[in-house]
């Protein structure tokens, strides 16, 4: 696994040489006179959207992960879409530690947001980080420059409450923190979802109360989802496009042979939810997209999982990718 001390700190030096290309891309940046800066990537002209998401998704993986995209079919005779692939050398790193969003933000109730990136590496009350301290972050010594990386998935825009409660919660000063959003109703806030396929797994995994130490590298793709006029849509369609087209690869260790193909069969979505859509799954939760994250994480999962035993090099399959069940779930947008 890497040697990483502070994701936050390799996320700086990141962010300090691309600032201003970010800016190039349309993402603009408030400078909060009480401390913090708010980038919005949502801004971006829509010709660039895309590489936002893609940056966007790089700071949510504390700059831990190589991402791209590219342009392919989705199956014979069907239109060309825009695929995400994603790889990780260390999962737990990069996709548990960082790009999880496992921070629930929450200032008087009256705003929410689901955060992840490295800022969660201070977060010292995270039911995640209780389980694993070696993951967490210390404050670094000797470096006066260090900021706090955060990712907010909103179309709202980010109060100076939400960066109270973030100072608070994370015991770092207010102007150390930079917070970037995207909304889902763009491509840059599509993008960055579609780059969490490989983190799904991840996701899974530690729900199911195994070891995510276990887990080593792992790559992936899925297709980008078109966004929609409306952030519950949208949110409908990101997780359509992971169920029956993310495709995952993942290499595990300390895991017998047999052990692993009963686990594989649990990490795919058409396990869970057999014939179902994620709409279907997710009227059936009442429409509460974060009553299902805590409670139904299976409705987050790929289409497709493979798991690589990194001990005896045995492979085992489950799930498959289904365009013409993501046509159907978009309604013949393929």
């Amino acid at each position: 696994m890497a040697s990483i001390t502070s994701l936050n700190q390799t996320t700086t030096s990141w962010f300090n040489r691309n600032a201003e290309r970010l800016k190039a891309l349309g993402c603009t940046v408030e400078e909060r006179p009480a401390g913090g800066q708010w980038w919005n990537f949502s801004t971006c002209s829509p010709d660039k959207q895309c590489e936002a998401g893609q940056a966007l998704g790089f700071i949510c993986t504390g700059t831990q992960a190589s991402m791209r995209v590219n342009q392919g079919p989705l199956g014979n005779g069907r239109k060309s879409v825009s695929w995400v692939e994603v790889v990780m050398d260390d999962l737990p790193l990069a996709g548990m530690s960082s790009q999880y969003a496992g921070l629930f933000i929450e200032p008087g109730g009256k705003w929410f947001g689901l955060g992840s990136g490295p800022m969660r590496r201070y977060n010292r009350e995270e039911a995640f980080f209780r389980g694993y301290p070696d993951l967490r972050e210390a404050r670094p010594l000797g470096d006066p420059d260090w900021r706090v990386f955060g990712v907010i998935e909103t179309a709202e825009a980010v109060t100076d409450e939400v960066f109270d409660f973030l100072a608070d919660k994370l015991r770092v000063e207010r102007e150390r923190l930079i917070l970037c959003t995207a909304s889902p109703k763009c491509y840059a806030g599509t993008t960055q979802v579609a780059m969490r396929v490989v983190e799904t797994v991840g996701h899974i995994w530690y729900t199911k109360g195994w070891d995510v130490r276990q887990l080593r590298d792992g790559n992936g793709r899925a297709v980008i989802a078109p966004p929609a006029s409306t952030t519950s849509e949208s949110i409908v369609r990101m997780n359509e496009a992971i169920a029956h087209t993310g495709d995952v690869i993942v290499t595990v260790a300390a895991v017998s042979d047999a052990e692993l193909k009963d686990r594989v069969k649990q990490l795919v979505f058409s396990s869970a939810y057999p014939g179902k859509t994620f709409r279907e799954v997710l009227s059936a939760c009442g429409g509460d997209v974060h009553k299902m994250f805590k409670e139904a994480p299976l409705a987050f999962a790929p289409a497709k999982v493979t798991l690589c035993s990194a001990d005896s090099g045995a492979k085992f399959t489950a799930g498959a990718v289904t365009p013409d069940a993501l046509a159907h779930a978009w309604e013949g947008f393929i």
